[in-house]
């Protein structure tokens, strides 16, 4: 299973910042920065002993300050029903070329209980896919998986 957003992409880091200048933004390919996304694809979520493969969706917007703010996020499949994020919204922020991070992000199980909040470090290709490496959240799930976006978000820099 793979999340990238998200959980975030949750994720699709899914985002958002307060309006202060940063060196880096999201940006549709080939737009100005602001506007909705939505990223979706595999996910693989732990939590504890339990391992989920589910599909991610997660729904946010970009800023025009370069900023962005993940507002909806569900799983499917299974029992990944059942798992469901808390606290939005997500803020997220652009850290490098191909760089962000997604703050504060949580979640909880009905079965088994919740993770987070932390802050989920993405990478963000060319294309717009989302990638979330071995992402853990105390205290004891990771989330694992690559979201595709659309339209493609990408990172703006200097």
């Amino acid at each position: 299973m793979k999340l990238s957003v998200t959980i975030g992409v949750a994720a699709l880091a899914c985002l958002g910042l307060a309006a202060r200048a940063q060196a880096y933004a999201f940006s549709p390919i080939g737009g100005a920065p602001g506007g909705a996304f939505v990223a979706t694809g595999a996910v693989n979520v732990s939590k504890g002993a339990i391992k989920l493969r589910c599909t991610a969706r997660f729904a946010g917007t970009a800023d025009k300050s370069g900023g962005a703010h993940i507002t909806g996020v569900s799983f499917k499949g299974g029992l990944c029903s059942t798992v469901s994020p808390t606290g939005l919204p997500w803020a997220a922020m652009a850290t490098g070329p191909n760089a962000a991070v997604i703050a504060k992000v949580a979640i909880k199980a009905s079965l088994a209980g919740g993770c987070g909040p932390g802050d989920v470090p993405i990478s963000i290709g060319p294309s717009g896919v989302v990638t979330l490496g071995h992402v853990a959240l105390a205290p004891d799930c990771t989330i694992t998986g690559a979201l595709d976006t659309v339209p493609p978000v990408t990172i703006v820099g200097p």
